[in-house]
């Protein structure tokens, strides 16, 4: 009788349900306190949910992860990036930044391995400028979706549902930051997690794997590396000086860099056999040295060039092709040629050319969860 309890015991443990997993990597958007990840976590609070997102930078960012994670741990993972390529490309940056075929493929080959692996829910905020009429990134974003399997969740659609149903105005929805307001976020999160609840998706499988494309150098110079951490992440650094040249992987295109922006003002220059390819004003407004805090920033280069030097270069320099990236003064001043680097990652662009193949789902498919939540809104 004893054994037959004990089997009993053993079969219920097995039988047990495995706690379903979430994987965000996103921007500002996904980090604010109050966001549509609380309202996402309080619909779904048998999940465990890992945030690994990093504010102002570029989808790109998570080529790093994209290389060595294993994306089937996780019922759904969330890729929340949009609105700061349309920062970079539409905004302040539009001169000297922009949307081309080079950024739209490695993104398709990020988006295309996460689906290859799990459900694929891709975020649609969008920036207040490209509210009323959807931006190129915009429709390029739910294309690329569309094309790997995944879900487009469109954010916008459901701002402006809220918009009719409350009569408010763009004014009232997005905050003096240019993101739509915690509260707001937080309702659209709790109903996609309500509507993830009440449904079950397959893990789509049918996308291409390019994970062996993507590449990281961690940045660790002799007597000048730190390490941060806090309750969220940590961030391995080595302090740069303007005698330092940094040796680079110049058989890949290099896609940028990690950086810890509260100890970082200075200016660089990306290089290839000696000659300048990019100029980068990194002189970031939360720079404070006598912080112990960190702040980790992903800084993209355009169209990933080959190079294989980074150096600091001094504010009297001829700039030839000068950048500022998000949450930098974006004007020319003097520097402090403080720099404190983490790690630089690199895309293999040997599938660039390959056509993109069909969609594997169609635009409805794709779209599946905003009309699912829409629905649940209206009646």
């Amino acid at each position: 009788m004893l054994q037959i309890l004990l089997n009993q015991q053993k079969t219920e443990v097995r039988q047990k349900p495995a706690t379903k997993k979430i994987l965000i990597l996103g921007t500002s958007n996904s980090l604010f306190k109050g966001g549509w990840v609380a309202g996402l976590s309080h619909a779904l609070q048998g999940y465990q949910i890992k945030n690994m997102s990093v504010g102002a930078s570029q989808g790109f960012q998570f080529a790093g992860i994209v290389s060595q994670e294993n994306f089937s741990q996780y019922d759904y993972v969330f890729f929340d990036s949009l609105a700061n390529e349309e920062s970079y490309c539409l905004g302040r940056q539009a001169d000297k930044y922009h949307y081309t075929d080079q950024v739209e493929r490695l993104l398709y080959e990020l988006m295309s391995t996460i689906a290859s692996q799990t459900n694929l829910i891709v975020m649609g905020f969008c920036k207040h400028y490209a509210f009323d009429k959807e931006s190129e990134i915009f429709q390029s974003r739910r294309r690329l979706t569309q094309n790997v399997g995944g879900y487009f969740f469109d954010i916008r659609k459901m701002l402006k549902l809220h918009m009719m149903t409350h009569s408010l105005t763009i004014q009232d929805i997005y905050d003096e930051t240019q993101h739509p307001k915690r509260e707001i976020s937080y309702e659209i999160g709790r109903r996609l997690g309500s509507v993830l609840e009440s449904i079950s998706l397959d893990k789509y499988k049918y996308a291409k794997d390019y994970s062996g494309n993507f590449s990281r150098q961690k940045i660790s110079l002799k007597d000048k590396t730190k390490e941060y951490k806090n309750s969220v992440m940590s961030l391995g650094v080595s302090r740069i000086s303007k005698e330092d040249s940094i040796g680079l992987n110049n058989h890949l295109r290099c896609i940028g860099f990690y950086l810890n922006a509260i100890k970082t003002n200075c200016y660089v220059e990306c290089s290839y056999q000696g000659k300048s390819v990019q100029e980068i004003g990194l002189l970031y407004t939360v720079y404070n040295e006598q912080a112990e805090n960190f702040q980790k920033i992903f800084v993209g280069l355009q169209d990933f060039p080959v190079i294989d030097t980074l150096r600091i270069i001094g504010s009297d320099t001829d700039f030839q092709n000068l950048y500022f990236p998000l949450i930098t003064h974006k004007q020319k001043l003097p520097s402090l040629d403080a720099l404190e680097l983490s790690e630089v990652l690199y895309w293999d662009d040997k599938n660039a050319l390959d056509p993109y193949p069909n969609d594997i789902f169609s635009y409805d498919e794709s779209m599946l969860l905003t009309y699912k939540v829409i629905n649940s809104i209206i009646g």
